[in-house]
């Protein structure tokens, strides 16, 4: 797993840009880049869910294995 990688505190900036779009941003250009910007966050979260489920079903495995074992 990536150490430098966050989840809350990407969780809690999507958040946060969430609100400030509830609350009605006026400019375009700022909306456009905010969209993107949670865009490329939940992506970022999506694939180190991704990863960490993949990770997580491996140890599984491996702990199956090892319980056939004895």
């Amino acid at each position: 797993m990536n150490e430098s990688f966050s989840l809350d505190t990407k969780i809690t900036r999507i958040r946060t840009i969430v609100e400030e779009m509830q609350k009605g941003v006026t400019d375009f250009d700022r909306q456009v880049l905010l969209f993107k910007e949670a865009s490329e966050l939940i992506q970022s979260c999506k694939k180190y869910l991704e990863n960490a489920e993949l990770e997580v079903k491996t140890l599984i495995k491996e702990d199956e294995k090892e319980e056939d074992l004895f």
